[in-house]
């Protein structure tokens, strides 16, 4: 059998492999690409969610009061951050993986409480 696009396949390979990474090794990752707006939200959400309680649901104007946010839709696909429902003013989402983001931004030095 012939495969006539080998990138694709390559392509959706590596796509797989980052659909079974865990929100840990995602953490991590996101630390060696120094993409810092993304680890400064994922901080703000970690420190709300340790004064709400683990299993809270958040808004992101209410973590980050009132702060423009940039990537939280990639923060979702990247399944860091679930979204769980929407009103006409705000969506809320919430943390399926706390611990590991938790222990993952401690593993890069990013001080958290």
């Amino acid at each position: 059998m012939r495969i006539g696009q080998p990138e694709i396949v390559e392509t959706a390979l590596k796509h797989r492999k980052k659909l079974n990474m865990s929100a840990y090794d995602r953490t991590i990752q996101l630390g060696r690409e120094r993409n810092v707006i993304a680890l400064a939200l994922l901080k703000c959400c970690v420190d709300y969610l340790l004064k709400c309680g683990r299993d809270a649901e958040f808004h992101a104007t209410a973590v980050l009061g009132g702060m423009p946010v940039i990537n939280i839709r990639s923060l979702t696909a990247m399944g860091l951050i679930e979204k769980v429902s929407a009103s006409q003013r705000h969506v809320y989402y919430r943390m399926p993986d706390f611990e590991g983001i938790e222990r993952a931004l401690r593993d890069l030095n990013v001080p958290i409480g």
